[in-house]
């Protein structure tokens, strides 16, 4: 199996995640971590979809103890199989695990829509420690609160659950973007299926 597999990217979506977390590494480095990345990444998604309909990044958010979480992504850093190396480096430290840039890319294959989206969400929370972050993305009514409420979720024999957050919540009431939202996973699926 390659990283590729390992970590569920097709090249054109590893590109945009190497591109966007390259981006945020370069904003918050040497003070970035993989939780306070992932948080980062996360919001970027909701407050995408809430605006318009569709998440940036497309990764796969399971719920787990500390919130939603990229766990394909998070493996591939935990297990030191960095597949954005043309992008990222991690560095584990008694803090655990940093994120630092490989260089300074642009964000070449992102919309200037996305973009504008992907630095209000770094201005607002960028400079907030994890903990808040954490706080902010286990809120009462949000996406992961919701799941762990309606599947009556403990988390004291695991931190992980069997549940992936849907995106979809959050829009389910607005039939455009709910149209929207399921014309580009068609063509996300269609573009990972030819890379």
């Amino acid at each position: 199996m390659s990283n590729l597999e390992y970590i569920g990217f097709s090249t054109v979506h590893r590109t945009r995640i190497g591109e966007l977390v390259n981006h945020i590494a370069n904003r918050f480095s040497p003070f970035l971590y993989s939780t306070k990345l992932i948080k980062l990444l996360f919001l970027i998604d909701e407050i995408s979809v809430k605006q318009y309909g569709v998440p940036i990044t497309w990764l796969e958010y399971h719920v787990y103890d500390k919130g939603p979480l990229p766990r394909k992504l998070w493996l591939n850093v935990v297990n030191d199989m960095n597949n954005l190396e043309d992008f990222i480096i991690i560095h584990y430290d008694a803090l655990g695990y940093q994120v630092l840039p490989y260089g300074k890319h642009k964000l070449t294959e992102f919309s200037d829509f996305e973009i504008q989206i992907i630095n209000d969400v770094l201005d607002k929370y960028g400079s907030l420690p994890v903990d808040k972050l954490i706080d902010i993305t286990h809120q009462e009514g949000g996406l992961w609160s919701k799941i762990v409420k309606e599947k009556k979720i403990k988390f004291k024999e695991s931190d992980a659950s069997p549940y992936i957050i849907d995106f979809r919540d959050l829009i389910k009431e607005d039939k455009i973007k709910i149209m929207r939202y399921e014309n580009a996973e068609e063509e996300i699926n269609m573009l990972e299926s030819i890379c």
